[in-house]
């Protein structure tokens, strides 16, 4: 599987985007990122990228795989990822959207990426050959003190990630990997699978 990185910090807020940090900072709510999409469109030329309230053209969902605010730098890294899982039809990736929860409006376009400039070839599904791609925007979120995000459960962690969450889990008590249908036993921590290889 192809793997490509990229860390972005040309991530613009849209202007729905800033007015809910207004927002939250008078409430004092929490700014919660919902969703990632990845679309195949550019902008025309002259276009305002702050009043943009969805993505020029929008192709599928990504995901969501961490969420990383930073306060002392009035900012957040989210890390987005896209992969050939899913993918209908092998597209071109030009643009990316993250969303967030407006109390008032529901989700809305919180900050816009244009990929034009480092387009990301996502390879469908049946292709022999499959694509893995992360991004990693960050965006501003003011003095916004509470942040969290919706992490996709069909993110993917590397297995040097996946090692350091097994030392983290296994200093917790007796650590196993099986299934949720199987009998746990006492004081154990089960990281569940769907089936077990046999």
């Amino acid at each position: 599987m192809e793997k490509d990185a990229v860390r972005n910090e040309g991530t613009i807020i849209t202007k729905k985007g800033m007015q809910l940090i207004s927002k939250l900072l008078a409430s004092g709510s929490t700014l919660n990122f919902t969703k990632v999409e990845i679309g195949s469109g550019h902008a025309d030329e002259g276009t305002d990228l702050e009043s943009l309230t969805r993505l020029v053209s929008y192709v599928r969902d990504g995901h969501i795989a961490k969420c990383f605010p930073l306060p002392e730098k009035n900012i957040a890294s989210v890390v987005c990822q896209i992969s050939s899982i899913g993918t209908i039809n092998g597209f071109v990736a030009t643009e990316a959207g993250l969303y967030a929860e407006d109390p008032d409006e529901g989700e809305i376009l919180y900050a816009y990426l244009d990929m034009w400039d480092d387009p990301q070839y996502i390879y469908a599904e049946s292709n022999a050959i499959s694509k893995f791609f992360e991004i990693t925007m960050s965006v501003v979120i003011s003095k916004v003190e509470n942040v969290t995000a919706a992490i996709s459960p069909y993110s993917m962690i590397s297995r040097e990630e996946f090692n350091e969450l097994l030392e983290q889990i296994s200093k917790m008590g007796k650590t196993t990997i099986n299934t949720a249908e199987a009998e746990f036993e006492e004081n154990e921590i089960r990281l569940i699978v769907n089936e077990m290889p046999y």
